[in-house]
C-alpha cells in the first residue's frame, strides 16, 4: 500500500474513532495489501472457508457472508481489455492530459486520460486519486447503455411487516417494495469511434454535453410515468441539469443538485450511487489510498442477478480476484450525510467492484457491489460487448439492516443510436407523453 495509507491510520486513531469501521477497514487494508490475485485457487467456497475469503472482503461485509449456506464460486482472473479503437485513440493523445490544482481534467481530447504508470508514479496521492477518478468518468462505455430493471427494497425475514419475495432470491430478508425502473444514457462526447466530429455525436449540444440520461419510473401505480432527463456536463464545475416530469403535478420541472444526496425514490440509494459511483468528481476531494485485491463478480453467469444470504443480499454467482485502486472521495459540501466514500476500482475496467460509505461519525454506514457480466449478442455488437455489462447494485444499510437491490430484468445493451431517437428521447416536451 502507499505510504499515504499509514499516514491516514494515523490520523484515524488520532481522531479516536471508537466504532469498529473507518478503522478497522484501513487496517484490514494495510494487513491484508499482499493478498495475491492467484491467493485462491478456483473453486467453490462457503462458509468453513471465511476466514481465507477475509483476506479480501473488507470488514462489515465480511460479515453478511458468515451464514450456513454460503457459496461463493471463484473463477481464474481473467483479463478483460477495452477494444483497439479506446485503446489506440487513448494512446494517440497519452501524456496530454493533466490534473489542476482544483482537480480539474484539462487538456484531455478523448479515450482514457491516464495510464496506470502515471497513476502510480504519481508522488501526489491527491493528484493520483483525481486520475482515478477522472479515468473512471472516461472509462470504454460504447455509446452509452439502456436496459430495464427492478430496485427492490429489502427488510429482514424478522422484521414484523409482511412482504413478499423475489425469485431471484435464495436466501432471507423479504421485499415491502419494489420500483420498476427504464434506463437510457447516451454519450454525446468521448466517443472514439468517431474522429471525424472530434469524437462528439453529431447533435447540437454535443460541444458541451458529456452525456444525457433517460429515466422512467414503470410501476408501482404511484411513481409510474414519472421521468427524468439528466444532463451532465463536459465542463467540471456545472451541476446536472434535472429535468422531470412528476402525473401528480403534469409538469416539468429542475430539481436542485443537493437533492443528490437524498434517498432515491425511498431507496438505500442516491443519485451518486449507481453503478458504485456517479457522482460528480468535483463535489469531492480525492485520494488514492493504494492497492487492493478484492473479491468481486466481474464475469456474472446469470442475466438476472440471484442472491443468497440472511436478507438475499449476496450475490450467489462466480467472482474473480480483481486488482484494484482503492481510491478515498470526501464530500466537500459540508451538509452531506456521509464523511467519505472508499472505491475499489478495477485498474483494467475503471468499473466500480465495492464502496464502502462511512456516516458522519465515521461508521460503516453501507456497502455497495457491483455485479457485471460479459455481453453476448453472437457477435452482432462486438463494440458492445466489450464494456464490462452491467447486471446489479447492491446496497446494504449496515446501520438499519434494510437493503436494495437494482437490478436488470435482461441483459444490459449498449447500442448505438440514430441522432433522430436520440433528438425524440431527450426532448423535454416528450416528458410529459409516452416513451
Amino acid at each position: 500500500m502507499r505510504i499515504v495509507l499509514a499516514t491516514f491510520l494515523f490520523l484515524v486513531f488520532a481522531q479516536n474513532v471508537h466504532s469498529s469501521n473507518l478503522e478497522s477497514v484501513l487496517d484490514w487494508m494495510q494487513k491484508n495489501s499482499d493478498a495475491p490475485e492467484d491467493g485462491l485457487a478456483p473453486g467453490i467456497y462457503g462458509q468453513p472457508q471465511l476466514k481465507a475469503i477475509s483476506r479480501y472482503i473488507p470488514p462489515g461485509y465480511l460479515k453478511e457472508l458468515d451464514f450456513e449456506a454460503l457459496s461463493i464460486e471463484i473463477e481464474p482472473t481473467a483479463i478483460y481489455l477495452p477494444p483497439i479503437v479506446y485503446s489506440k485513440t487513448s494512446q494517440k493523445y497519452s501524456g496530454l492530459s493533466t490534473i489542476s490544482e482544483d482537480g480539474v481534467l484539462e487538456s484531455h481530447v478523448a479515450g482514457q486520460p491516464f495510464t496506470k504508470d502515471q497513476i502510480l508514479m504519481n508522488d501526489s496521492a491527491r493528484e493520483a486519486g483525481h486520475m482515478v477518478a477522472w479515468n473512471r468518468v472516461f472509462r470504454w462505455q460504447n455509446h452509452g447503455s439502456r436496459n430495464q430493471n427492478i430496485m427492490a427494497f429489502v427488510k429482514t425475514s424478522g422484521d414484523a411487516l409482511s412482504g413478499k419475495r423475489l425469485a431471484n432470491m435464495h436466501g432471507g430478508g423479504h421485499v415491502f417494495r419494489h420500483v420498476g425502473v427504464f434506463y437510457h444514457r447516451v454519450y454525446f462526447s468521448n466517443i472514439v469511434t468517431s474522429p471525424s466530429t472530434n469524437y462528439r455525436l453529431k447533435i447540437d449540444g454535443s460541444d458541451e454535453l458529456l452525456y444525457k440520461e433517460f429515466v422512467e419510473m414503470t410501476s408501482p401505480t404511484d411513481l409510474a410515468g414519472m421521468k427524468f432527463v439528466i444532463e451532465r456536463a463536459v465542463t467540471p464545475y456545472v451541476d446536472d441539469q434535472v429535468n422531470s416530469y412528476l402525473p401528480t403535478e403534469r409538469r416539468v420541472r429542475r430539481l436542485s443538485a443537493k437533492e443528490r444526496a437524498d434517498s432515491w425514490v425511498g431507496s438505500e440509494m442516491t443519485f451518486d450511487d449507481f453503478e458504485g459511483f456517479s457522482g460528480l468528481v468535483l463535489d469531492n476531494d480525492w485520494r488514492l489510498l493504494g492497492q487492493k485485491v478484492v473479491l468481486r463478480i466481474p464475469n456474472s453467469k446469470h442475466e438476472v442477478s440471484q442472491y443468497h444470504g440472511r436478507m438475499s443480499t449476496i450475490p450467489l454467482d462466480r467472482w474473480q480476484l480483481r486488482k484494484c485502486f482503492v481510491v478515498e472521495a470526501k464530500p466537500k459540501w459540508k451538509g452531506h450525510p456521509f464523511s467519505r466514500r472508499i472505491l475499489f476500482i478495477d485498474e483494467q475496467t475503471y468499473s466500480v467492484a465495492m464502496s464502502l460509505i462511512f456516516d458522519r461519525s465515521e461508521k460503516l454506514f453501507k456497502v455497495i457491489s457491483v455485479v457485471y457480466g460479459r455481453g453476448d449478442s453472437k457477435g452482432k455488437n462486438v463494440l458492445g460487448d466489450s464494456v464490462p455489462n452491467f447486471r446489479s447494485t447492491n446496497v446494504i444499510n449496515l446501520r438499519d439492516d434494510i437493503a436494495s437491490l437494482g437490478g436488470v430484468t435482461r441483459e444490459t445493451a449498449y447500442p448505438q443510436v440514430k441522432v433522430r431517437e436520440v433528438r425524440k428521447l431527450f426532448s423535454v416536451s416528450s416528458l410529459t407523453s409516452g416513451r
